[in-house]
């Protein structure tokens, strides 16, 4: 009787060009397995989210927490007086605060005289 011969363990691969392919990728992958990557945050997304300038103000506190409380020319204006100096020149940022600011008084000037006309023809 003759004995037939073992077949071969399909995990070795000890010959060939493909000699250790197998252990080696295991090994890679048990090793990515246990270190994942660390989360790498894209730097443009960052710089869309979250600018440098946004968390500069000595609070921490971020602008849009507190201007998103407010109407759109007195939350611009505080944006532009809490960044003020830190992403363009100060003068600039106090200028283009100041100008949301005037067309916050004359959006009130316009409406109050509207009110005062359309109470004058009520009474």
């Amino acid at each position: 009787m003759s004995s037939s011969p073992s077949s071969p363990d399909p995990t070795i691969i000890d010959s060939g060009p493909i000699r250790g392919s197998f252990t080696h990728h295991t090994e890679e992958l048990m090793y990515q397995m246990a270190n994942p990557p660390q989360y790498q945050p894209d730097p443009i997304e960052e710089t869309v989210n979250h600018p440098p300038h946004y968390n500069q103000h000595p609070s921490g506190v971020e602008c849009i927490d507190i201007v998103e409380h407010f109407n759109f020319n007195v939350g611009n204006a505080i944006k532009y007086m809490w960044r003020a100096g830190l992403k363009e020149g100060q003068i600039v940022d106090l200028k283009k605060a100041e100008w949301y600011i005037r067309r916050e008084i004359a959006r009130l000037e316009s409406s109050h005289y509207q009110s005062d006309a359309s109470t004058e023809e009520v009474q």
